[in-house]
């Protein structure tokens, strides 16, 4: 497989066309069938702690609405789960360390904006 898969606030911003998506990752992705794994748990978890509240507007069928907007929804494995619970602790958002370990299981490049996840050995992209 290849291709995108997209951190959470990069799904966001591009839904948005916020300007903190780079122009260069704006066209990298509408020229691809971009991924999410993580984005509706973290959208949960996010919603629990009353924080993100912008979140609110597709949860509970995140997955669903990611679906019919064009994305892939993977699901989540157990070859995942496992070489996320082998990443070092760069990073203390388990569900960022989820996508690390995504990405490298099924050969995509990680579109992040997130500094502490763009230490870790994996393909990203930004601008």
């Amino acid at each position: 497989m290849s291709g995108l898969l997209l951190d959470t606030h990069a799904l966001f911003w591009l839904d948005a066309r916020d300007p903190r998506l780079p122009a260069a990752t704006v066209r990298r992705l509408l020229g691809s069938e971009p991924r999410s794994v993580v984005s509706s748990y973290e959208m949960a978890v996010a919603l629990a702690k009353d924080r993100w509240h912008e979140a609110a507007i597709c949860f509970p069928h995140a997955a669903r609405q990611l679906e019919a907007a064009g994305y892939s929804v993977l699901p989540i494995t157990g070859p995942h789960v496992e070489t996320a619970a082998r990443q070092p602790r760069h990073h203390n958002e388990p569900w960022d360390r989820l996508l690390v370990a995504t990405a490298r299981c099924e050969g995509l490049t990680l579109v992040t904006a997130d500094s502490a996840v763009q230490v870790y050995s994996v393909d990203w992209l930004w601008g």
